[in-house]
């Protein structure tokens, strides 16, 4: 008989959740009042976050159709999370949805949903693993230059970031790069002898109140000390007569406000993290699973955490899945760079046969085929797994 490959999600309220927009829930362990990432000068709004979980969710759990992501996110340790299952999708510029190219930047999730963060990536020196860099959860000023409501906000810590210009980030370094120029001696001279400068014009808009108001191109390469080629449609906006930089405007489309972002990076969320796992596995720290999967090396503590989030499944009493099909958990790693692209590790149950096993799965335009078994788990460990869980259950 042909075994059939089926997967789902048994978690209580879990498909509620994904079909349901419940933005708390989402945003529960993101520090409080977060509602961008800033990855190097680009800004992904938190409501654009949420439709790319959703995405991810769907991609996961509910579509037939099998893609390379979302891949296992293994480097919890950036999160704080000692021991649960996160995963990584794609997140594209502009407010786009992964389809083809992945680009650069991943959401990092839990099973649940909800937003851990987003890292860029970057290959390793070695090439075998690759590095990660957070971005900054940020607070974006929803009411101009002066709002009350986040600057008043005692729960947040506002270290000054920079500007957003729609989707564009003007870092506050670059702001302090430009008013260096404009308080350069040799700049100052051309000034007062009214030499030509093009591009320092008097300030004659109504967005900001000063004696002296000036505007002049930002300045964003950290190398040159001097503004060179043509500038582009952001200038800053600052008062001669102290220096005191009023703000940012877009003489292209004055319709783009540019308003004030603060770093919430060292902002503790108000929700301490609770894991789906329920296993103690820091004494396994990075070791790997003694037996290899045709060659590949997988972590130890990779394999508890999967096989614990499988037997959840199997244990689970509400789905009807028939008795010739397997139940198929996908693990695929973004560390293990060796992996084919058509290709992806799976926790499966055969029911027929009444074992556990890991297989080694190639994927053909988007369905399973040639699944081989590579590490069968012995009964007494599930048993173990699931009677964990249903004491917890009971109590």
């Amino acid at each position: 008989m042909r075994i059939k490959f089926g997967i789902f999600l048994a978690i209580s309220g879990f498909i509620h959740q994904i079909k349901c927009t419940n933005v708390p829930y989402s945003d529960m362990y993101l520090p409080e009042g977060t509602n961008g990432f800033v990855c190097g000068t680009d800004l992904f709004t938190i409501d654009h976050l949420r439709k790319v979980v959703k995405k991810a969710m769907e991609s996961a759990f509910f579509e037939d159709y099998y893609n390379k992501f979302p891949t296992l996110f293994e480097d919890t340790h950036l999160f704080n999370v000692k021991s649960d299952i996160l995963l990584s999708w794609p997140t594209m510029l502009n407010e786009k949805l992964f389809y083809s190219h992945p680009g650069k930047i991943r959401i990092i999730i839990n099973t649940r949903g909800q937003i851990m963060g987003l890292v860029t990536i970057s290959p390793n020196d070695n090439q075998q693993k690759i590095n990660y860099e957070k971005c900054n959860p940020v607070y974006r000023s929803l009411g101009g230059e002066n709002d009350e409501r986040g600057i008043s906000d005692e729960s947040i810590s506002k270290p000054r970031l920079g500007y957003s210009c729609g989707l564009i980030v003007i870092l506050w370094s670059e702001v302090g790069r430009t008013m260096e120029i404009i308080s350069d001696d040799y700049f100052q001279s051309r000034v007062i002898s009214k030499d030509k400068l093009t591009s320092f014009k008097k300030y004659t808009g109504n967005e900001f109140v000063g004696v002296d108001l000036y505007s002049f191109p930002i300045h964003r390469n950290p190398v040159s000390k001097y503004l060179k080629g043509t500038p582009g449609v952001l200038r800053i906006v600052f008062d001669r007569r102290n220096s005191e930089v009023k703000g940012i405007i877009n003489i292209q489309d004055r319709n783009i406000k540019c308003v004030a972002v603060w770093d919430l990076s060292s902002t503790p969320s108000s929700s301490i993290y609770n894991p789906s796992s329920i296993l103690d596995l820091e004494i396994i720290q990075d070791n790997f699973w003694p037996e290899t999967c045709f060659g590949h090396k997988i972590k130890a503590k990779t394999i508890w955490l999967y096989l614990e989030f499988a037997s959840q499944n199997w244990m689970s009493k509400k789905l009807k899945i028939p008795v010739n099909m397997r139940d198929i958990l996908f693990l695929k790693s973004t560390n293990l760079t060796n992996l084919a692209f058509n290709s992806l590790f799976a926790i499966g149950h055969d029911t027929r046969l009444g074992t556990y096993s890991l297989y080694y799965v190639n994927v053909q335009n988007g369905g399973l085929v040639k699944p081989r078994a590579c590490l069968e788990f012995s009964h007494d460990i599930i048993r173990h797994l699931q009677r964990i869980h249903g004491q917890v259950t009971e109590s």
